[in-house]
Order: structure tokens, then C-alpha cells, then sequence
């Protein structure tokens, strides 16, 4: 067989795998830790969890957003690790439909909404 024809299958193989989402856009982020792992958790973890991603949250917006870290910080003098682990379960709670959305991306939205309030 030409050798044209065998290139020319084997890409239409390879490109009939690859997955379609018929102008479907996607949410979230690639994640190895989303909601519905978030969720498994016995409460412990769920707070180490809340304690880590609310630190990263808090460094980064210091870093990159020093205007919204000083907003962030006067909205939530006070709150304790269990306060904000409290304020994204109800967060979760509010929007099962996004449990499959990355953890950290959850967080953030939670965190948002509670600085918009």
C-alpha cells in the first residue's frame, strides 16, 4: 500500500480518538484534589485542608494582589480555621453541581464571594 495512504489512516485513526466537545467549553481545572475528594474527608482533614488552601490564598493574593489582600484581611479579622472551613462547606453546599471543580479553584470562589458580601 502507498505509503501517503498508510500516514493518512493512521492520523485519521489517532484524530478519531481524540475526544469532541462540540463547542462544549470547559470548567475548572485540572486537579489531582476537587470537591467531591474534598467532601470524603473526616472533619480533621477537611480542616488541615481549609488551613493549607487558605494560607496559599492568602500568600498569593498578598503577592499579586496586595490592594485585595488588605480587603481580605480586614473582611475576615477574626475568623478562625474552623469559621473558614464552616464558610466553604456551606460554599459547597450552596453549589453541588460544581463539586467536581478543583479544590483550590473552590476555595477561591468561596473566598470571593465572601469578600463581595
Amino acid at each position: 500500500m502507498n505509503k501517503k495512504i498508510i500516514l493518512f489512516l493512521v492520523l485519521l485513526l489517532l484524530f478519531s480518538a481524540l475526544p469532541i466537545n462540540a463547542g462544549e467549553k470547559e470548567t475548572g481545572v485540572v486537579c489531582f484534589f476537587d470537591g467531591n475528594d474534598y467532601l470524603a474527608l473526616e472533619e480533621d482533614r477537611k480542616l488541615h485542608s481549609v488551613v493549607g488552601i487558605h494560607d496559599m490564598f492568602a500568600y498569593f493574593l498578598y503577592v499579586d494582589h496586595p490592594e485585595k489582600y488588605v480587603c481580605f484581611e480586614l473582611k475576615t479579622d477574626g475568623i478562625n480555621a474552623k469559621q473558614f472551613m464552616a464558610i466553604f462547606d456551606k460554599y459547597l453546599e450552596e453549589h453541588p453541581e460544581k463539586w467536581h471543580h478543583a479544590f483550590a479553584s473552590l476555595f477561591v470562589e468561596a473566598m470571593e464571594k465572601l469578600l463581595n458580601e
